[in-house]
């Protein structure tokens, strides 16, 4: 992607070179470059640093998540580059989103020298420690110093920097770089080499005392709920799950971007939970709940646990806050969900319980449910998605934008793509088209997003992007405005509702494809959606098929279906 690699020349800034090599020796592959002048140093450095691939993406919201799905598919750390000011600031709701998701992003910013900070100097901002609440680690590096102590000061923050962003819960880190004129002059390359500090992280199994000891809980309870949110794929995990799912006591519930799945796992929550009568809940109230994973998309479950509290609830995560989403957590574990669930497999033994058999008797209800809703179902929101997942190909990936998007799919059997994502750290309209486009960047087989329409036009510059991937398809469900808005009960009482919520418009979307040079179809109906899906997967091009569905009625039928 970058223009050419001059191993002998770059930068006349020493220091900066010595940044880049570091973050090439610590396992940096990736480098996403916005355009400035500030940040030419590091510009130059990165895109001359042989072994750093680099991408130049203008609109900083855009490359922050477009660096997000490259690091959220490879689990390796990218680095951003960006100018001083207000460049910066955009880069913020990526790197919250990274920091729940526990993505490695290694932010560089470009700054003016620390005594202009305050001195009505242009494009200056208070950036030392800017991101403090978002990062897991920030720090200001010393660019234009020879000094033997600030050289060693330099390496030490850059190799606990990248440390730091991919140990434990993975996240964003932020160095920040002041720079002085003149910022484009170029010399040799140095031939120093950074000294690489190692990070040894301890082992975090746990003893076969501790083991025998929490599964000994497990062995004794009669209703034992797993419930798995937000994961990237891990077969062993997987595995693991459908072995503690077989057992008569654990039902194992989880969300369709857990990336887990079995036939013994409840896939379908909202489905399901919404079987549930008055009479019925207390039976499928669980006594210990065990959780990890990232923020859960289901309210259905939220509202059941939050009423029908656990006795016991343990969470398990590497993260470096306590997560107590129900408000009764009781133990929080400090290790991988795979390690501590792998340590206690060998000890856990069944019992007469029929608590797993009651979740999948009500899943199979849900099932039949769902399917009969489909035979007699309208053209709409939810008849699209119906038609949309199977015809998916197999073995690719899928991306969904917030709002209805992702909660649709929760409602759908969906095992033809091999990973499922969305941007649920934050749950934030911004940034799912180019962190889907950043995400196929790194497979070779087709990468879907499906996205409302006010997510995609929100997001319209991931588009202004020389190297989009010919695998990258693009499905918007227009429905002319934000249609989760009408199924949330506030906003959907409110005169208010199409112009302060909604937000209809009228933004010819085929137009936009034509300016970016994409391919572009559209479907209105039934018959036009499945020949479309036929043919957007034949175009070796990027692709947007837009969908148009009935703004009025897509709330009544979700709400019917509920019911």
């Amino acid at each position: 992607m970058a223009t050419r690699k001059i191993s002998n020349k770059s930068t006349d800034k020493t220091n900066i070179q010595l940044l880049t090599r570091l973050c090439k020796m610590k396992g940096v592959k990736r480098a996403v470059i916005s355009p400035g002048s500030r940040n030419a140093p590091l510009s130059v450095a990165f895109n001359r640093e042989s072994g750093i691939e680099c991408i130049s993406l203008v609109d900083e919201r855009s490359a922050g998540f477009y660096a997000l799905g490259v690091a959220q598919q490879t689990g390796e750390p990218v680095v951003i580059v960006c100018t001083s000011g207000t460049a910066l600031l955009n880069l913020s709701p990526s790197i919250a989103e990274a920091y729940y998701q526990q993505i490695p992003l290694i932010v560089i910013s470009a700054d003016r020298p620390k005594e202009w900070i305050d001195q009505n100097d242009s494009q200056t901002i208070r950036q030392e420690n800017i991101f403090d609440k978002i990062v897991k680690y920030s720090c200001q590096y010393r660019s234009e110093s020879d000094k033997e102590s600030d050289i060693w000061y330099n390496n030490r923050i850059v190799n606990e920097a990248i440390n730091i962003s991919m140990s434990a819960a993975k996240g964003p880190v932020h160095i920040n770089v002041p720079l002085e004129e003149p910022l484009c002059k170029i010399s040799e390359a140095t031939s120093v080499i950074p000294r690489i500090l190692t990070q040894i992280s301890p082992l975090k199994n746990l003893s076969k005392e501790d083991a025998i000891e929490y599964a000994q809980s497990i062995n004794c309870s009669l209703k034992v709920m797993i419930l798995v949110s937000m994961q990237v794929p891990d077969e062993e995990l997987n595995k693991i799950l459908n072995s503690l799912a077989g057992q008569p006591q654990i039902a194992v519930l989880s969300e369709s971007i857990s990336n887990m799945r079995g036939d013994k796992l409840i896939a379908n929550i909202d489905r399901t939970i919404s079987r549930l009568t008055a009479n019925q809940i207390k039976t499928y109230r669980p006594d210990l709940l065990i959780s990890f994973g990232g923020p859960l998309i289901s309210k259905f479950i939220k509202k059941f646990i939050r009423e029908y509290p656990p006795s016991q609830h343990w969470h398990i995560g590497e993260e470096n806050y306590t997560i107590d989403t129900y408000s009764v957590l009781t133990h929080k574990i400090c290790s991988k969900p795979v390690n501590f669930l792998h340590s206690l497999l060998p000890h856990i033994q069944g019992n007469k319980s029929k608590y797993a058999d009651k979740w999948v008797q009500l899943n199979k209800k849900a099932e039949e449910h769902h399917s009969q809703f489909l035979k007699n179902l309208v053209w709409s929101d939810f008849k699209a998605f119906s038609i949309i997942l199977p015809m998916l190909p197999k073995e690719s990936k899928l991306q969904l934008s917030n709002g209805t998007s992702v909660r649709y799919h929760q409602l759908f059997k969906n095992n033809r793509v091999v990973r499922v994502d969305a941007n649920r750290g934050t749950s934030g309209i911004d940034g799912s088209t180019s962190t889907a486009i950043g995400a196929a960047s790194t497979y070779y087989g087709d990468t879907t997003l499906i996205t409302g329409d006010l997510s995609f036009l929100y997001d319209i510059n991931a588009l202004w992007n020389k190297k989009l991937s010919s695998n990258i398809k693009i499905i918007v469900i227009n429905n002319n405005g934000g249609g989760i808005f009408r199924f949330i009960k506030g906003p959907s009482t409110l005169p208010e509702m199409e112009e302060y919520f909604e937000a209809t418009h009228n933004i010819d979307i085929s137009k936009l494809s034509e300016a970016y040079g994409l391919n572009y179809i559209s479907a209105q109906n039934e018959k036009e959606l499945k020949r479309a899906m036929k043919i957007i997967y034949a175009w070796d091009k990027p692709t947007i098929l837009e969908v148009f569905t009935p703004r009025e009625i897509n709330d009544e039928i979700l709400r019917s279906y509920f019911k």
